[in-house]
């Protein structure tokens, strides 16, 4: 996650908190990292494949079943990788959908060098977002991904919201 994107992240994250919204965050390498450490003040969940993963501790570290199910419909190729890594690709779900996987979220925020949003734009540089955004898709939730310049004001119109 570049640098100089933090200060729009922070941003966001800030917008979000004073509207009351609640953050899912995954604290993986990367963006999910730099987004963990902005929202520990604010209302958040952080999302892990499990309790210890990277030192961490929550209460959203479990595995729920059918979050395995639903990555090898979306995914079948899952099933040939590492018990480790589904469980990674299931905290993605978990986090799109909610621990019990009852509650979407309303929108996802992204970073991808290749500034995908939806499933065409989605190509090798699109990496581990690539699952959010298949998810968001199929969900019918929109993905602002923040390597696009006018990410935050998107956001703040998807939500209605005014400067």
């Amino acid at each position: 996650f570049p640098t100089n994107k933090t200060a729009e992240l922070r941003s966001i994250v800030e917008l979000l908190d004073k509207h009351s919204f609640t953050a899912r965050v995954n604290g993986m390498r990367g963006m999910g990292e730099v987004a963990e450490e902005l929202v520990k003040q604010t209302r958040h969940e952080l999302h892990i494949p499990w309790k210890g993963f990277d030192d961490k501790e929550s209460k959203f570290a479990w595995a729920h079943p059918f979050a395995s199910e639903l990555l090898l419909q979306m995914m079948p190729s899952a099933e040939s990788l590492s018990p480790g890594i589904q469980k990674m690709m299931t905290t993605y779900i978990r986090m799109m959908l909610g621990s019990n996987l009852n509650s979407p979220v309303l929108f996802s925020v992204i970073y991808t060098p290749d500034c995908a949003e939806k499933p065409p734009e989605k190509s090798k540089d699109t990496g581990n977002a690539e699952m959010i955004i298949t998810l968001s898709h199929t969900y019918r939730r929109p993905v602002f991904n923040i390597a696009k310049p006018d990410c935050a004001k998107r956001i703040r119109h998807f939500l209605g919201l005014t400067d």
